[in-house]
């Protein structure tokens, strides 16, 4: 399972290949799964907001936390 700073770094070089901005404050979060007996899986989602609790750019990603591939992401430019 891949760490935040992990998961950070790859949202990151993603906003910078696509020219997308990666405003501060980052907001991470580590969504993960329970099974059907309440224990937390070995596996979730990392949800990265970039300018988080703020107005104006902002670049979303949704990254598997397991093998650090990105599930969705998105931009809003203003």
């Amino acid at each position: 399972m891949i760490d935040e700073q992990t998961a950070l770094a790859i949202a990151r070089a993603e906003a910078q290949s696509l020219g997308w901005a990666f405003g501060e404050p980052v907001e991470a979060v580590l969504r993960q799964r329970r099974s059907w007996f309440g224990k937390l899986e070995d596996r979730g989602q990392w949800n990265i907001r970039t300018n988080a609790m703020a107005l104006g750019t902002c670049a979303w990603f949704v990254i598997d936390a397991s093998d650090g591939r990105i599930l969705e992401k998105g931009y809003v430019s203003r």
